[in-house]
């Protein structure tokens, strides 16, 4: 049966956090394959903050960038749970594939420009992510073995505004002025830095949540990668 006040058959749990849980599902409609990510009704305690969130992620759906997930639909259920039915992606996510491996250069260069092009057509369409991180990345295979970075999880930076925090909690990818409820495009350029950091030296920037201090170059922090100094200014611009 369809989830109540939905058009949604929900199927086998994806994952799950602190504000929402994701589900594989079937759209009656679209009769499709998707995916379901239900919000917890404590994180859109407020009707405006609700619709505001869906308004945020659904307008993320319509950007027309192959970096960005489509939205397809979205809900407000009676209990005040918001639920948004995007494309289902075949692959894994970015965060899986660094529990693999430690990427090669050339790869870790060639998301990083497809991460870039997917902020820069949200920002331009004045969408903010603020919730980069390698669980929102998803890779998808192509037929020339060259994955495309898709990325997920649009809708954090209304829930920064709404909350005065970020509701996910601080990550080592998060710039520090989420942590007080504030953050526009530059902290998604900070974000990617910390990524693209992590990626090519297979550590993270910073041990610790708290960033005092910048970490050394990539080149210094992994030198037996052969890291070039035009990677390290562009990493360390980032912070």
């Amino acid at each position: 049966q369809p989830l109540a006040g939905t058009r949604c058959r929900l199927g086998r749990r994806l994952r799950g956090g602190a504000i929402s849980e994701s589900f594989e599902a079937e759209h009656i409609d679209h009769q499709r394959p998707v995916v379901a990510t239900l919000l917890h009704a404590h994180v859109c305690q407020y009707e405006w903050s609700a619709t505001a969130y869906r308004s945020e992620v659904t307008a993320s759906g319509r950007i027309d960038s192959p970096h960005i997930a489509d939205v397809l639909d979205s809900a407000e259920l009676p209990d005040g749970r918001v639920l948004v039915i995007t494309e289902r992606l075949e692959g894994i996510t970015l965060q899986q594939a660094m529990r693999r491996e430690l990427m090669d250069l050339h790869r870790v260069i060639d998301l990083g420009r497809q991460l870039c092009a997917g902020l820069r057509s949200a920002h331009d369409a004045g969408i903010i992510h603020l919730d980069l991180q390698p669980q929102n990345v998803m890779l998808v295979p192509q037929p020339s073995d060259r994955d495309r970075a898709v990325l997920l999880g649009f809708g954090a930076a209304q829930l920064v505004r709404d909350h005065g925090h970020n509701p996910r909690g601080s990550t080592r990818y998060s710039a520090p002025e989420t942590t007080y409820g504030v953050g526009d495009a530059r902290a998604d350029v900070y974000s990617l830095g910390c990524l693209l950091y992590e990626l090519a030296c297979g550590v993270p920037a910073f041990a610790h949540a708290e960033h005092d201090e910048l970490p050394v170059p990539p080149s210094q922090r992994a030198p037996e990668r052969g890291i070039s100094k035009h990677f390290d200014a562009i990493v360390m611009r980032c912070a």
